[in-house]
C-alpha cells in the first residue's frame, strides 16, 4: 500500500471509525484487503467480504503495539512528509471515545446489498484480476 493510500486511510479513520477504534483502523484495512482478495478469488460475494472484515478486526496481531513503537523510531525523519504511523496511531488512540455516527440494521444492510449486487460482482472480478 502506498504512503498516499495510508495517509488517506488515516483521514478516513478519523472521519468514520468510532474514536475508540481509530488507532487500529489502518492495520485492519490492510488485513481486510488481503482477506477480501482471497474471498473474491474463491468466487464469494459481499457476505463473505463482511465475514473477512470481521475476521480482520478480531484477528489483529498482538504485535501491533510493538510495531507502532518500532515505527516511531524507524519512520522518524526530518525529511518525512508526515509523522510516523505509530505516533499517529497513538494520537488517535488518545482521543476520547464516542459512538459511531452511522449505525445500520441488518435489514438496511440487506437492502443495500440487493441494490449493489451488480456492482459487487464487478468489484469481485476486478479483485480477482488485480
Amino acid at each position: 500500500m502506498t504512503q498516499a493510500a495510508v495517509t488517506i486511510l488515516g483521514q478516513v479513520a478519523y472521519l468514520l471509525a468510532p474514536r475508540g477504534r481509530r488507532s487500529g483502523f489502518v492495520e485492519m484495512v490492510v488485513d481486510f484487503v488481503a482477506r477480501t482478495r482471497r474471498e473474491a478469488r474463491a468466487g464469494n460475494g459481499a457476505a463473505a467480504w463482511r465475514a473477512a472484515a470481521g475476521a480482520a478486526r478480531t484477528g489483529m496481531s498482538l504485535d501491533v503495539p510493538a510495531y507502532r513503537q518500532l515505527s516511531r523510531r524507524t519512520e522518524a525523519s526530518l525529511f518525512a512528509s508526515h509523522p510516523p504511523s505509530g505516533l499517529r496511531a497513538g494520537l488517535i488512540a488518545g482521543r476520547a471515545a464516542q459512538p459511531a455516527a452511522v449505525v445500520m440494521t441488518e435489514a438496511e444492510q440487506a437492502r443495500m446489498d440487493d441494490e449493489l449486487a451488480t456492482h459487487y460482482e464487478r468489484v469481485r472480478r476486478e479483485l480477482v484480476t488485480t
